[in-house]
């Protein structure tokens, strides 16, 4: 096996780890001695409008690009990497290309099943009859919900692979071969030296409810001296910063909007709420500006986000999933590689309260208990902070374990599932079995009458 095709269907919402993942894989491939070639396929009949509004991002050699627009970014590829696959002959033409390559990656899996604008694509499945091994990436816990399309054609995958434990153990329902692999990393970063500013942490993600980006602006009063620099944007942002009265509102449902943004005001029953302080009713993100040591940033991207992680002596990842668990986002691997310390919850790192998780314990991150009050969370990052001997710990700690995180030992795990084999990954290749929720997918999808024995 030397070609390996990389299959990435047309992503539609932010990028998220998407995009440097896949660029990573590639350049792993490169340096385990394959041949990666990106294969971008867009469920329309001509790909056009590109030139004149792309960025070029490290991974323009394999045909990967970002548009930045405002504080998104949108994947497309260039005109050599592109390729349409709207209708026979363009899904065909697609499936032939893909059958020259000894084996094909699907970098986000198959087509949502809820993406906007896939409505009616069937075309997809003719372009995974390509013949060859493949297997499939899974990037988050929710593959019954976003992909159950996939039932039908689960005979062509010779396994699914889950980025974390959480996506891991969300596959346990489904009928074939699954697999935990981590996302890659270029771990040669870590071979650099750094000048750190310990007195500074960041935050730098998107400002989703789940990420939870409110804990760490409501502790950052609690938090002096150290500094929190946050870099993000997103719907939740707009919230703290909303100033509108009922009579400048335009929407349609002045309630529902009041309300969201009253859960990022400082109120009286509020834990570690300041009276004397004049806290009352104002919003945690003015607050904390007010006290002087918090500073928004923007959305940032590329060189600018690793500018500021690289400045910082810690990095925290405040999101936590009580169901899902082991996620550990992808800044925790990014702080390890700037030699800063990684904060994270323990319902982030493990499926547990101690915080014990597969890959990451309390001796590579400091942990924040999801319990914490603002004024303990600010206390934790503080003290933290300021003991030496703890921070050399994790520091030393983590440059061991980022050889998991390796590309290019990634790369070749990832070869060595599509060659068959069954020791890889974080658990070896197992089975999954379906479940109730499962078997109703399959009947709505006509898996059953065509494998009756996943009801058994």
């Amino acid at each position: 096996m030397k070609r390996i095709a990389i299959l990435m269907f047309q992503v539609h919402n932010n990028l998220g780890g998407i995009l440097p993942s896949t660029i990573n894989l590639c350049a792993g491939l490169e340096e385990a001695g394959y041949e990666p070639r990106v294969f971008h396929a867009e469920w329309r009949e001509h790909i056009t409008g590109m030139e004149g509004r792309i960025e070029r991002t490290n991974g323009a050699g394999y045909g990967l690009r970002h548009w930045i627009s405002g504080d998104r970014a949108h994947l497309v590829g260039d005109s050599k990497h592109a390729h349409p696959y709207k209708g026979k002959k363009a899904a065909n033409e697609l499936k032939e290309r893909l059958s020259e390559y000894d084996g094909v990656i699907l970098a986000t899996s198959i087509p949502s099943y809820v993406a906007k604008g896939m409505k009616g694509n069937k075309d997809w499945k003719t372009v995974l009859k390509h013949g060859k091994p493949m297997i499939g990436i899974v990037r988050d816990c929710h593959w019954l919900r976003l992909s159950p399309h996939i039932l039908p054609m689960r005979h062509r995958f010779l396994a699914l692979a889950g980025v974390h434990p959480a996506a891991y153990y969300s596959l346990k329902n489904f009928p074939g071969r699954i697999a935990c692999q981590v996302n890659p990393f270029d771990i040669s970063k870590a071979d650099e030296d750094y000048e750190k500013d310990w007195e500074k942490v960041c935050v730098t993600s998107w400002f989703k409810k789940w990420k939870r980006m409110d804990d760490g602006i409501r502790a950052a009063p609690f938090m002096k001296p150290i500094h929190l620099y946050i870099a993000g944007g997103g719907l939740e942002l707009s919230y703290m910063l909303a100033e509108k009265t009922e009579e400048e509102y335009t929407g349609r449902n002045w309630e529902g909007y009041h309300r969201k943004v009253m859960n990022y005001r400082w109120k009286p029953e509020d834990s570690s709420y300041r009276r004397n302080h004049g806290w009352k009713n104002k919003s945690i993100f003015r607050v904390a500006e007010q006290e002087g040591n918090f500073h928004y940033v923007g959305f940032k991207l590329g060189r600018s986000i690793e500018k500021l992680q690289e400045s910082s002596g810690g990095l925290v990842d405040f999101s936590y999933h009580y169901k899902w668990g082991e996620h550990f986002n992808r800044v925790l691997i990014e702080a390890m590689l700037v030699k800063s310390i990684p904060f994270a919850r323990p319902y982030g790192i493990s499926d547990n309260e101690a915080g014990h998780g597969k890959i990451f314990d309390n001796t590579n991150v400091v942990l924040i208990p999801e319990d914490s009050s603002p004024k303990r969370t600010g206390e934790i990052i503080r003290d933290a902070m300021q003991d030496h001997t703890l921070r050399s710990g994790i520091v030393k700690n983590n440059l061991r374990k980022l050889e998991i995180f390796d590309r290019e030992t990634v790369a070749k795990n990832y070869v060595r599932l599509l060659e068959g084999r069954q020791d890889i990954g974080l658990f070896g290749v197992t089975e999954g079995r379906a479940d109730r929720k499962v078997i109703s997918m399959m009947e709505r999808f006509d898996a059953i009458r065509r494998f009756p024995r996943l009801k058994e």
